[in-house]
């Protein structure tokens, strides 16, 4: 899948225009020259037919772009979303928040794992995000084993992520009326699909049905711990 197809599917899916989801993903083509953060690499090439397919992240990325209000901030916000928002302890379920551990506990880690079939055995059903518009904020929503509707919270904020247990707790109850400004939201029903026709359509790719197409997420989190909780 290459990079005018995703904004293609994009427009369809949010009833934006295909001319301001250019604007959003055009700054994608120089983000690995300016870009801090050199887990992001951007695939660069030729147009058209000849442009190169793209990765997982790539794709997950060009969903962070529909996030700001302005189309101008949509580059800062996503990079924000991306290397900065993680996990915030959750009050209710403390020990199932607190198994992920370094980078999986980041929002791009998620989205990544919603775009394949990561967390499956490990027993979540992840069925949406919210993105707030400054990148600031994410929310999202998942089921698993007997819990339903159980929502992570995810902050950009330094501050925010080194909570005392009580502060946390006080964060998480009050986050929706004290969070400002609009959501963007994205059920998994649409990463999932996006995820799959990146994987079957990579050039050479060894995946060539739906059991095969399973990223590998080991460095991201310990299967093992996370359905211990």
């Amino acid at each position: 899948m290459r990079s005018r197809e995703l904004q293609q599917y994009l427009a369809s899916i949010t009833g934006r225009p295909l001319s301001e989801i250019d604007q959003r993903c055009r700054p994608l083509r120089d983000i690995s020259r300016t870009s801090e953060d050199q887990r992001l690499k951007i695939s660069t090439g030729p147009r058209g037919q000849s442009a190169p397919h793209m990765e997982i992240a790539e794709g997950m990325f060009h969903f962070l772009t529909l996030v700001s209000r302005r189309p101008a901030d949509a580059l800062d916000v996503a990079q924000s979303l991306f290397s900065n928002c993680r996990l915030i302890r959750h009050p209710d379920h403390p020990g199932l928040s607190e198994a992920f551990r370094g980078e999986a506990r980041l929002l791009a880690s998620f989205m990544v794992v919603a775009m394949n079939k990561g967390y499956e055995t490990a027993g979540f059903k992840i069925r949406s995000f919210e993105l707030q518009e400054d990148g600031q904020a994410a929310w999202m929503t998942f089921d698993r084993r007997s819990l339903t509707n159980v929502r992570f919270l995810f902050s950009s904020s330094d501050e925010l992520q080194h909570l005392s247990e009580e502060d946390s707790d006080r964060l998480f109850r009050s986050i929706d009326s004290i969070s400002a400004g609009n959501r963007f939201v994205i059920g998994a029903d649409h990463l999932r699909s996006v995820g799959k026709r990146i994987l079957l359509e990579r050039p050479l790719a060894e995946a060539t049905s739906d059991d095969d197409l399973v990223v590998a997420t080991s460095e991201l989190f310990d299967v093992a711990a996370i359905a211990e909780r």
